[in-house]
């Protein structure tokens, strides 16, 4: 059998630095990407009302696409597939580029 409930192993989980440090770059990371997809996608949103078919057309077709396809294929096509056209992205900024890139096309419709 178990040796039971351990609180000094519950606070031990719950303090730990390197948990913590996680959970704080997952808060800082939503709150930039829900910053940034919010003002990209009122841009989007506006190109997609727009009557000019050169604005709304691309619009809707990114939404589409990003709003397509899950979120996690376009992570790893913008941390593995970007260098191979030059552009070389550190973990922290393909995550926060493929975030804010993702959450525009739903924050688009949105406010559309």
């Amino acid at each position: 059998m178990g040796q039971g409930w351990s609180w000094s192993g519950f606070f031990d989980y719950l303090f730990n630095p390197y948990l913590l440090n996680g959970a704080v770059t997952t808060l800082w990371l939503t709150l930039v990407a829900i910053a940034g997809g919010l003002v990209l996608g009122f841009l989007l949103a506006l190109a997609r009302l727009s009557r000019h078919r050169w604005l709304n057309a691309p619009a809707h077709f990114y939404i589409w696409v990003f709003r397509g396809t899950p979120l996690l294929v376009q992570l790893i096509i913008i941390y593995t597939g970007l260098p191979q056209l030059g552009l070389k992205l550190s973990v922290i900024e393909s995550a926060l580029l493929g975030l804010i890139l993702n959450e525009a096309a739903y924050l688009a419709e949105i406010v559309r």
